[in-house]
């Protein structure tokens, strides 16, 4: 044969692995002088692949697992002998090949997300984990790490399952690297209030819920914006919001408001269109409590000097009383 023992067992990998990828299990079938002269017997025994042992003996022990050659691999299949006679089954010389499989002790595996069990596997008993497993799909948003048992002990290569358990499985959030708006500017020429919303975020995998991201305004004198997204004009301007991640604010999103058209009565701090005591005590309550905004002052400031305080409002209330 002109492939080498290294390239032949390759080849049996490789069609292995298909088979797994496609559902089901493999098994190689080969004969003592085949499996241990031109296949890495040893390789093989190592990816828990199954074999079908053919070696025909004139009386087998069958009280005996038997295994392959030399080595203490033993098969799941054992081919024990090629002059058998089943009714219905024969070749030209009226004979079959007989066959004994090893049953083994199985050990059922409950995969458990949430207190619920959403998928089952087996093992053969005091085995590890079948690292072809695949059929886990973990949930949308993180990445699959592996699985713990009841006891928090993580499941990998050397794990030995010895009876009926349950496995957890371990993710890892997809952290979000962007976030994409469904607007990047928005104009305002009235007062009706527009929203802005989270149109995707990056890398795609990754999730991101509403209560992980924040809104700001980085001029509440020209436009505020709730945590929904909903952007409210104050006043004629620009100004940009801000969407962030609250756990990362070096992640976010800008969308340009502006605002223009906008007219105020100079005085009505409380917008309904007239100038009165409501609007004179509104601003003196500002002023004692030091929380009067920038927008406050662009409408109250009656003297034209900057701050919001009890003089303004005195005004206010001296063109009230004089109807101006």
């Amino acid at each position: 044969m002109d492939l080498s023992k290294k390239e032949i067992t390759d080849i049996v990998i490789a069609f292995c692995t298909e088979i797994y990828n496609a559902g089901y299990t493999p098994i190689v079938y080969s004969n003592t002088n085949f499996l241990t002269n031109y296949l890495d017997l040893e390789k093989l025994n190592a990816l828990a692949y199954n074999f079908w042992y053919s070696w025909y003996v004139e009386n087998p022990n069958f009280s005996d697992k038997v295994t392959i050659a030399s080595t203490n691999i033993s098969p799941l299949i054992w081919q024990y002998s090629n002059s058998g006679f089943v009714e219905g089954a024969t070749n030209d010389q009226n004979l079959t090949d007989l066959n004994i499989m090893y049953m083994k002790d199985r050990i059922k595996i409950d995969i458990v997300e949430d207190g619920q069990v959403i998928d089952t596997i087996g093992v053969d008993k005091d085995d590890t984990l079948d690292k072809k497993y695949n059929s886990f799909m973990g949930k949308k948003g993180y990445n699959f790490i592996g699985f713990e048992d009841e006891n928090g002990i993580l499941v990998d290569n050397n794990y030995v399952f010895n009876n009926d358990c349950q496995l957890i499985p371990i993710y890892e959030r997809i952290p979000v690297t962007q976030i994409i708006l469904d607007k990047h500017e928005l104009t305002f020429t009235d007062m009706n209030s527009q929203y802005i919303q989270i149109q995707e975020v990056l890398p795609k995998e990754a999730i991101l819920n509403n209560n992980e991201i924040a809104f700001r305004s980085d001029d509440q004198s020209v436009a505020t914006v709730d945590g929904n997204g909903n952007v409210t004009p104050i006043y004629n301007g620009v100004c940009n919001i801000i969407c962030y991640l609250k756990s990362d604010n070096s992640i976010y999103a800008i969308c340009k408001v502006d605002v223009s058209g906008i007219e105020y009565i100079k005085g009505d701090i409380n917008k309904d269109g007239l100038i009165n005591s409501v609007d004179a005590a509104i601003v003196m309550n500002k002023f004692k409590n030091n929380n009067a905004m920038q927008v406050d002052v662009k409408i109250a400031d009656m003297n034209n000097d900057n701050v919001l305080n009890s003089l303004d409002a005195a005004i206010i209330m001296n063109n009230y009383k004089n109807n101006i």
